[in-house]
């Protein structure tokens, strides 16, 4: 039974083995061995590399401050809250969602053609040519509806413009 115990504390602590390491020469290629390899092998001295440090250490380590979260908007604000991740995905898609700010549409579909304000809120009107319109609807600086047309043309006028 002693024998086990004295193996188990011989395990522990491992004998601190030092091997020769021998830089060689071989005809202008540099290569490392732990057996001489050659009549020029130079033996070479390795510190032994230790992970740590000491426990006296005077090094105060820096404190983790986390960073605030932001949360998501009150219930009581006007707007609905847009994930920013989802915020970026639809304007590289150029899409229009409920809840976008101005800024934010103007990111996803440029600058409007013409602007008209009320005293219900703004309406965005975006023309792309004289048959495609698009139409966002903003109520305190929010979205609230946006809409695309198309007007149909008749099918003889559809030869013309291609």
């Amino acid at each position: 039974m002693r024998c086990w115990y004295f193996l188990a504390l011989l395990l522990c602590f491992p004998a601190a083995v030092q091997a020769a390491v021998y830089q060689c020469d071989n005809r202008g290629e540099v290569i490392f061995s732990d057996t001489p390899c050659g009549d020029n092998a130079v033996e070479i001295t390795v510190d032994p590399f230790h992970i740590g440090g000491s426990f006296d250490a005077t090094v105060v380590p820096p404190s983790y401050t986390p960073i605030p979260q932001k949360s998501p908007p009150a219930a009581t604000d006007a707007c609905p809250y847009i994930n920013t991740t989802r915020l970026r995905r639809y304007i590289v898609e150029k899409k229009v969602a409920h809840g976008m700010k101005p800024n934010d549409v103007e990111r996803a579909w440029g600058r409007p053609t013409s602007i008209i304000r009320s005293s219900r809120g703004e309406r965005w009107s975006y023309h792309h040519s004289d048959v495609a319109r698009d139409y966002v609807y903003f109520e305190n600086d929010c979205v609230v509806d946006w809409q695309q047309y198309e007007r149909l043309q008749p099918e003889r006028w559809r030869y013309l413009y291609r």
